[in-house]
């Protein structure tokens, strides 16, 4: 039997962050050049460690990616950079494909490192997320749990990759939105070194993620369907 896309779309609980995403960024002020953060699409099932990273998306991943993107708000432009993983560039081409056949104009930038790098010894960050629990191993990452050589301090990640997401940013055109899709573990690393939130309070499901508006007066946070105006770190650009 088909899928209906168009139901998965309104009701499935895995896009409901998705919806929320869409609603929220109505409430953020007009003409105002935003930043968001995304995990990708449904994705194929892992089956083992090997695979994982060539994993795509499933066909209701790609189709719901593309409704997310025709429902972008058309008033404003997009760029996409993502995860040099499979299953993020198929997101990033299928929201790019629903907003430009909805009218909007988009640009696929392409893969951008820190999406899905972390520096350190691969085989041994791989293993610590198939041990640790993914909100222990978040507190464990920023407590300093794990031998700098084989994987960066959160605090040196969490600001090397705010450096330079900002200074892209700069050039963005005016009225538009960066969009960064990337993993779960990223988005709420990046959540809880960025604004101090808990990664026990909710963990990110598909198309979930978080969407900035950052001056130099404070930033809006539109965090789980909620615009609040959140501390900055001091190194922040």
């Amino acid at each position: 039997m088909a899928m209906d896309f168009g139901k998965i779309w309104l009701e499935s609980g895995w896009t409901k962050e998705a919806r929320l995403i869409i609603e929220g960024i109505k409430k953020f002020p007009a003409a105002t050049n935003l930043i968001m953060f995304l995990r990708h699409s449904h994705r194929e099932a892992i089956l083992n460690v090997e695979h994982m990273a060539n994993l795509g998306l499933t066909e209701q991943g790609k189709q719901i990616a593309r409704i997310f993107g025709s429902k972008l708000p058309l008033d404003k432009s997009i760029r996409i950079y993502y995860s040099t993983v499979t299953r993020c560039k198929e997101t990033a081409e299928s929201i790019i494909d629903g907003f430009e056949d909805a009218g909007g104009k988009g640009k696929l930038i392409g893969p951008f490192k820190p999406l899905f790098f972390i520096e350190g010894e691969g085989e041994y960050i791989v293993k610590q997320i198939f041990d640790n629990p993914d909100k222990e191993l978040i507190n464990r990452w920023a407590a300093g749990h794990f031998p700098e050589e084989k994987i960066q301090p959160l605090h040196k990640y969490s600001q090397e990759t705010a450096k330079k997401i900002f200074n892209m940013n700069k050039e963005a055109p005016n009225n538009s939105i960066d969009i960064y899709l990337t993993h779960d573990l990223q988005i709420m690393a990046l959540r809880f070194s960025w604004f101090g939130l808990d990664p026990c309070t909710y963990w990110v499901s598909y198309l979930g993620g978080f969407v900035l508006l950052k001056n130099e007066h404070n930033t809006k946070l539109l965090n789980n369907g909620k615009i609040q105006e959140v501390k900055a770190p001091h190194w922040w650009i």
